[in-house]
């Protein structure tokens, strides 16, 4: 079957098996890589047949029997694989939620939203464990480290100053147990994902700009700068 306009994002399960995408009709949808066919459509926000909240993303757990997924009617929503069915919401204060992975283990959720907080979630009670404050920014992406002991987000801030539109960013490294910031960077790139290298001693980032960074877990040094084309 085809996939439906306004695809957000399409990932695989860690088995290759299956692909969960996430659009803007308002559905998740999970899909047989072997045949082809869709096997759960997840809903979101919908009523009476129409779609009520764009959904950003989705991503299984590493072991595939979940999908995590981020929409823009202020929650993320864990799904049970097998059945197609909710098992919990997580949800932000308002706004959209941008972000939603489980950690390596699978026993956490992290997210981030425009309610300028990344949050941490038991991914089994649905309940919040942790919560980190970007101030006014909103939270554009938020991840575990593999060994669940950290968190890394990175923020924007918007304001219009007379004929200017200001964006500033951020990036913070934070503990998972007591959410306290390690380090933050607030330098004006506006980044847009960042994530833990597989030995959790570094981060990457990349910008608005086409600009890759490596960061020292530990410090907040920049270890490697490159930039990419843009095309």
């Amino acid at each position: 079957g085809g996939l439906w306009p306004h695809v957000k994002s399409a990932r695989f399960s860690q088995d290759d098996r299956h692909v969960v995408t996430a659009s803007r009709d308002g559905t998740a949808r999970i899909w047989d890589t072997s045949s082809g066919s869709m096997t759960h459509v997840l809903r979101h926000g919908t009523a009476t047949g129409r779609p009520t909240a764009t959904v950003k993303s989705a991503s299984f757990s590493q072991d595939g029997r979940r999908v995590v997924t981020a929409s823009s009617d202020g929650a993320a929503r864990i799904w049970d694989t097998s059945l197609g069915s909710m098992t919990h919401e997580l949800r932000h204060s308002g706004g959209w939620v941008w972000s939603a992975r489980f950690s390596q283990d699978g026993r956490s959720v992290v997210t981030g939203g425009d309610d300028g907080t990344a949050r941490i979630w038991n991914a089994s009670s649905g309940e919040m464990t942790q919560s980190h404050s970007h101030g006014w920014q909103i939270i554009m992406s938020a991840r575990l480290s593999p060994d669940g002991r950290r968190v890394v987000s990175c923020g924007e801030e918007r304001a219009v100053i007379g004929f200017a539109d200001i964006r500033r960013g951020s990036l913070h490294v934070w503990d998972a147990s007591n959410g306290e910031t390690t380090w933050s960077l607030g330098d004006g790139r506006l980044l847009q994902e960042a994530r833990f290298s597989q030995d959790g001693l570094r981060v990457t980032t990349y910008d608005q700009h086409g600009s890759a960074y490596i960061w020292d877990v530990k410090t907040g040094q920049r270890l490697w700068p490159k930039t990419l084309p843009i095309e």
